[in-house]
């Protein structure tokens, strides 16, 4: 599915009143019992060592369409309007999983709230996904209607077709003043992305994205770059957080992130539906996805590059929504450790010992990157954050998921690598930003911090005469010897 924005504008004949739209009402939830419930499995597979997604949402089963819900009317211009209203009381967010989907050319379906605060549309043939399902995003409060308007001039309805209506009980959709608020709800030891801690990490951030799954469940993961460097929209997360039966209708949700250091909500409107699973492994833990569409220009995509030596890294940095909060940076300044999964997988992981921040639900699928800013990882688990110094995580080696089991299937290798060149690191690739040449002048160093061991490991700088400010920045690696 394509990109979806949010409409301000809407069509003229969709703006009538909403006098008598039919309303298919789900089951009454309570919001406190499923927070309740959600905890009491996250402490279990803590206990048992298992991962599972953080759960956000309660799965309605549902089988609506054109023809057996909702109200068809005929409207003057000889155009036809259906409606549906669907309703899930206490939801804090309600969105859809469509098992039949196809739009002839000129039908639109707009998507909006009860106060029309959130106008999501028009949805087009544009939208029409390859395996016929489909999903939109999730909408602000416990109730949306869909309007789908057919042309006087198209043959057919089309095909729509829910399947699935999700109630959000936690998430980054809780009202502010509410009790179950998710939002700012990860310990605070955690440090937002764009407070001082981060801010040498401004393009990498880019990369990374929190995404919902189809049976309710909330991930991280991360634009991943491939040698060609042609913008294939890989994206790469945990295989913990697949799950089958509609297992491309994920929503990703881009740039979700204080504006500041302190706690400010995030944009909305930034996301893309649906995508495939390419490969994954459950050795390491690693999903690798191709999102149905390259993130547009204006959401400022950054594609991580990656490392696949198998060094330890150095010094490290997990950027992440941790229980689906804003996101987050986290430190571990000191060499990582080879480790394994709960005795099993031994030396394909990374031990992380954080200095600053640390993981939680949610935060599984989100990269590990390298003091190079390379991709070396992705979460699978670890434990808790403030109540024990920053705690641990778990990252799956990249350098293990390269070859993986020796199939295309469960490798990354012929995904990111698809030439076969010998070379084991791939660069990043952002499109929108210029390229270092044409940077000119002598680029001036602005900082130079001395290690405690004394060495030197980064100095930063600006080139001042960039033709494109949002360039990568460039980087000196000082090595003082004897």
């Amino acid at each position: 599915m394509n990109r979806i924005t949010l409409a301000l504008v809407f069509l003229v004949t969709l703006s009538q009143v909403y006098a008598n739209v039919p309303t298919a009402n789900m089951a009454p939830l309570n919001n406190s019992e499923l927070v309740a419930q959600a905890e009491a499995e996250e402490a279990l597979a803590q206990q048992q060592k298992t991962s599972i997604p953080y759960m956000v949402a309660h799965v309605h089963e549902v089988a609506l369409s054109l023809n057996n819900s909702g109200h068809w009317e005929t409207l003057a211009d000889g155009s036809r309007l259906w409606r549906l209203r669907i309703s899930s009381p206490g939801a804090l967010a309600t969105h859809i999983i469509y098992d039949r989907w196809w739009f002839p050319k000129g039908c639109e379906l707009l998507l909006s709230n009860d106060d029309r605060s959130e106008v999501y549309g028009p949805f087009t043939s544009s939208n029409n996904w390859l395996d016929t399902t489909n999903v939109t995003p999730p909408i602000k409060g416990d109730a949306v209607t869909l309007e789908y308007h057919v042309p006087p001039d198209v043959q057919g309805d089309g095909q729509l077709s829910l399947a699935r209506v999700l109630h959000h009980f936690r998430g980054v959709f809780a009202a502010r003043n509410n009790p179950l608020d998710s939002y700012g709800d990860s310990d605070p030891c955690n440090v937002n992305i764009n407070c001082p801690e981060g801010q040498l990490w401004s393009n990498e951030k880019h990369a990374v994205a929190i995404y919902w799954m189809p049976g309710g469940g909330q991930c991280s993961g991360a634009l991943i770059n491939n040698l060609r460097g042609d913008g294939i929209p890989y994206f790469l997360s945990a295989a913990h957080c697949y799950e089958s039966g509609y297992e491309t209708n994920f929503v990703f949700r881009f740039n979700y992130e204080s504006p500041t250091c302190n706690n400010q909500d995030g944009p909305y409107n930034q996301t893309i539906s649906n995508a495939q699973v390419i490969a994954r492994w459950a050795d390491t833990d690693f999903m690798l996805l191709r999102l149905s569409a390259e993130p547009p220009i204006n959401y400022n995509p950054y594609y991580a590059g990656w490392k696949a030596d198998g060094g330890t890294p150095q010094y490290a940095v997990g950027i992440h929504h941790p229980r689906g909060d804003i996101k987050k940076i986290c430190v571990d300044a000191d060499p990582s450790e080879s480790s394994d999964w709960n005795f099993e997988y031994y030396d394909r992981y990374w031990r992380e010992d954080w200095d600053l921040g640390g993981m939680e639900p949610g935060s599984s699928g989100s990269p590990l990157f390298d003091v190079y800013r390379y991709i070396v990882g992705q979460l699978r688990g670890g434990s808790g954050v403030c109540q024990n110094t920053g705690g641990i995580g778990l990252y799956g080696k990249l350098s293990d998921s390269y070859n993986g089991c020796g199939q295309n299937d469960c490798r990354l290798s012929n995904w990111l690598n698809p030439d076969n060149q010998q070379v084991n690191t791939c660069p990043p690739f952002q499109p929108s930003g210029a390229s270092n040449d044409e940077c000119y002048g002598s680029p001036i160093i602005n900082s130079l911090p001395f290690e405690a061991d004394g060495t030197t490991q980064w100095a930063d700088n600006e080139a001042p005469n960039c033709t494109n400010d949002t360039s990568p920045q460039v980087w000196y690696r000082l090595q003082l010897s004897g």
